[in-house]
């Protein structure tokens, strides 16, 4: 099962915890929902000292209906929603990870942490979403053992007939196709890389994606701390090629 780890840089961070956000109604009436931050402690990553909070991020669907009971009688359904879950890590240099959900969750849960704290000075909660220049760190790859580059997504094409492409391949980035790709000053938007695997026992090579919205995708269910040893070595390396 793939999970995701995204960056961002940090802002500003509440100094009083928890914290709760504004409500915000859902356009039901009498349904509205705030989203929670608490601290619990430091990951499980070993190499750095990353502060770990959760964010508790209550979701609805607003509608209108009837429901039936078995006797017969009906009633007014307004709506339903859920409690949603997800992870935060705080880095000395004022970045932010965020994993434990689906990337639409968490994107909606920062978008709420930001906007229901407005006003509130040093106890406001503020981050913003970062740009990978991934031709930057392609060549840095290409000299460094963390990852060896196994495909790459293309948009923004000045060729004819092609506006989006993906290459993959063993040698991808020594392929005519790759070089013409550069040329047209084409983007690339997502690396789809190998890592060494941090798990003993299993196989020596991981296969994940990483997108220029800093965000990594292992296409295989890990625990914390491996999902971090994966992730922090590519995060390093791409925090000195950000737009």
């Amino acid at each position: 099962m793939p999970q995701s780890i995204i960056m961002q840089r940090l802002i500003n961070f509440p100094e009083q915890l928890p914290l709760e956000t504004n409500e915000f109604n859902t356009g039901s009436e009498g349904q509205s929902f705030k989203t929670t931050l608490k601290n619990l402690g430091s990951t499980e990553f070993t190499e750095e000292d990353l502060k770990k909070y959760q964010v508790i991020h209550p979701i609805g669907d607003s509608f209108t209906g009837k429901g039936y009971l078995e006797d017969g009688t009906a009633h007014d359904i307004i709506a339903i929603s859920a409690d949603e879950t997800f992870n935060i890590a705080k880095s000395d240099d004022d970045f932010l990870y965020f994993w434990g959900s689906k990337k639409s969750i968490i994107e909606h849960g920062i978008k709420r942490l930001i906007d229901g704290t407005v006003g509130r000075g040093n106890n406001q909660y503020n981050s913003e979403a970062i740009i990978i220049d991934l031709r930057k760190l392609k060549e840095e790859l290409e000299e460094s053992a963390d990852a060896a580059i196994k495909g790459g997504w293309w948009r923004d094409l000045k060729i004819a007939d092609v506006e989006v492409a993906y290459l993959g391949g063993g040698t991808v980035t020594a392929s005519q196709n790759w070089s013409s790709y550069e040329e047209s000053d084409g983007i690339i938007s997502a690396l789809r890389l190998d890592v060494p695997n941090p798990i003993e026992n299993e196989d020596d090579i991981l296969s994940v994606l990483l997108t220029k919205d800093g965000n990594i995708v292992v296409y295989k269910k890990v625990g914390e701390k491996h999902l971090f040893d994966i992730a922090m070595p590519l995060f390093k390396l791409a925090k000195k090629h950000l737009i």
